[in-house]
């Protein structure tokens, strides 16, 4: 007996997912997939309730989704969620209440009453796909399997055997005539020459073009279909093949340049993680042939595919312009895949890359007017204009870049820097075009980023009232930078004057040694800690000698976020022979780290003198 409804459906039970085809008869409903029965459920259809709703369904233990389900009930009891997609749903359930009705009546339907058809697959036609990134999908349309029109695990005999086919075609001028079942629905035919096609043998030896091609030609007519690729969206690996996986990847990149369907995309870097992660790789294998199953190792399929997998959706994010990359890169939450890590810190190289590429493009409009003095009106449009287009491209975009590269301190900085040569740069150049107002502007864009000397001459040059935040950094500027402090008398805690062992600039902290705190038995080592780099620090007391005597190499004495600033006092631990009334010299120098350690700064030596019993002390470096 054949069902009067079938519709694409899933259940959730004990964790797992199942998806399968949903049949439904008038005396029960049977979930299934091509192996077996999944799920069955009797019923009466004609007292038989329908309920519909929303429920939520974890996927692979990393995240959950909202899906829309119908269940049954009939006979007191309850058949499981069945989940089917959102656009099926309403169809589903008018199918089934409008049976109900026509068994109880035993009347034909009116027509007003009519039962949605199911839309049939083969009355379905591929769309014209209007290619955005030629580059990209040419991983697809281009591929060497592709040009012979041969599945991605042909044997080498089977590819030199569409060769020879395509050489006879060529004999008789009709090379145009070859026929295959492996062309992409869709996309124009591949227009093939012999020198392309000899070209494809030597390059399916590559194990890289495999990942970019299908295994079945169904997979090359059907691949934009819904219903084709659902067992993949189902997120349950029972169901998955390379090809489904595939063709959700390439419907991703030809239809969703803006990279908005966020969750499908999740659905890619999932099958990624369990691939790579699982070290599942007989999806991998299944794009092999005999001899070469045996030719490459797990690590090897799992690393090359690791390696250029993501090469066509680089591609896209590159095209695709700084902003829909910036929000690619926030939204995607990469970190719920540990294996798409990696990836992400190569996206923000791609981020920070674009601006390096927007510098370079400018550069190459005024670098031969850098240094020429007084700029003609020539030269000064030339000016303006260079600057018009890279504002008009970077200054709306880069403070949510540098936010979105939080976590990324070395991009970060790579783009900090770059603006700031830029902004520098355009700056001194306007001014000598006589545009004033404008160079007052970038100066503006710059002042954070410059040193000390730098940010005065500004001043001198544009005002301190045009200089947003001049006014408040004007009575530090001014202060002498001491170079050498000379030895001092001793002197009391709230006498001491405060010694800067490191001037603020664009890339360093300020460091103020602000002198001892005697506590009876303990040292304090008091500091003044300022950080306005855009990046976290970290600082440390380093190479400590008391009396003489070396008592440690790394000792923290704070984490400072971005834009933090306070005093900081570090409890000295004293060599177990030294007594704290016999303490006399303290010497050590303070060392700055971004993330990751990385050194970027170390003070010169401070030494300090000191009279524990009198609770004096002095200091210089």
């Amino acid at each position: 007996m054949k069902p009067f409804y079938s519709v694409e459906a899933m259940i959730s039970s004990e964790g797992k997912n199942y998806k399968g085809t949903l049949d439904f008869y008038d005396t029960k409903c049977v979930l299934h997939n091509p192996t077996r029965v999944i799920e069955e459920f009797e019923y009466e259809l004609n007292t038989a309730e329908f309920e519909s709703g929303v429920t939520t369904v974890l996927f692979l233990n990393l995240y959950t989704k909202e899906k829309s389900y119908i269940q049954i009930h009939s006979k007191a009891q309850k058949s499981p969620m069945f989940i089917i997609d959102d656009d099926k749903i309403g169809d589903t359930v008018n199918i089934l209440k409008n049976k109900k009705e026509q068994n109880c009546s035993n009347k034909p339907k009116s027509e007003n009453a009519a039962v949605t058809p199911v839309k049939q697959r083969s009355q379905e036609t591929a769309k014209r796909v209007e290619v955005h990134n030629e580059t990209a999908i040419s991983k697809f349309t281009h591929n060497p399997y592709s040009i012979l029109g041969i599945a991605s695990n042909s044997s080498l005999s089977e590819a030199n055997e569409a060769l020879a086919k395509i050489k006879k075609l060529d004999r008789l001028k009709a090379i145009g005539s070859y026929k295959t079942d492996f062309k992409l629905a869709g996309f124009d035919v591949v227009v093939r020459d012999l020198p392309m096609c000899q070209n494809a043998i030597a390059l399916i030896k590559e194990l890289k073009h495999k990942w970019f091609w299908f295994d079945s030609a169904d997979a090359c007519q059907n691949w934009q279909f819904d219903w084709y690729r659902e067992p993949f969206v189902s997120n349950n690996p029972e169901t998955w093949t390379y090809d489904v996986f595939l063709a959700q990847y390439l419907s991703l990149l030809c239809f969703d340049s803006g990279m908005s369907r966020r969750q499908d995309w999740y659905d890619i870097f999932a099958f990624y993680q369990y691939v790579v992660d699982g070290r599942h790789v007989d999806f991998l294998r299944t794009k092999l042939n005999k001899d070469e199953n045996t030719k490459y190792s797990d690590q090897d399929l799992i690393e090359n595919f690791s390696e250029n997998i993501f090469s066509p959706l680089n591609d896209v994010i590159e095209s695709a312009g700084i902003e829909a990359m910036l929000s690619f890169f926030r939204s995607i939450r990469m970190d719920r895949f540990s294996a798409m890590k990696e990836y992400k810190r190569n996206l923000g190289g791609i981020i920070a890359q674009w601006f390096v590429g927007q510098e370079k493009i400018i550069w190459e409009s005024i670098e031969s007017l850098i240094g020429t003095g007084e700029l003609n009106s020539t030269s000064t449009s030339i000016v303006r204009e260079a600057v018009k287009i890279y504002d008009e491209k970077v200054q709306p975009v880069y403070e949510n870049t540098l936010a979105a590269l939080t976590k990324e301190p070395l991009r970060a900085e790579m783009v900090k820097s770059s603006y700031a040569k830029v902004m520098r740069q355009v700056m001194i150049l306007l001014l000598a075009g006589n545009c004033k107002a404008e160079a007052c502007k970038h100066a503006n864009y710059y002042y954070k980023y410059a040193d000390k000397e730098f940010k005065l001459k500004m001043i001198s040059t544009f005002g301190v009232e045009s200089i947003s935040g001049a006014s408040d950094d004007l009575p530090e500027l001014m202060k002498e930078t001491p170079k050498a402090t000379p030895e001092k008398p001793m002197v009391t805690g709230d006498k001491f004057e405060d010694i800067t062992i490191c001037e603020a600039t664009s890339m360093l902290p300020r460091i103020d040694f602000c002198g001892l705190i005697f506590n009876g038995r303990t040292i304090g080592i008091k500091f003044w800690l300022i950080n306005r780099t855009g990046i976290e620090l970290k600082f440390w007391l380093m190479d400590i000698n008391v009396n003489g005597i070396y008592c440690g190499s790394t000792e923290i004495i704070a984490t400072v976020e971005d834009g933090e600033y306070d005093f900081y006092t570090y409890e000295l631990s004293l060599p177990e022979n030294v007594r704290y009334s016999a303490v006399e010299k303290i010497d050590f120098y303070v060392e700055v780290d971004q993330p990751g350690n990385q050194t970027i700064h170390d003070t010169d030596v401070l030494k300090v003198k000191c009279n524990t019993g009198k609770r004096i002390f002095s200091a210089r470096y």
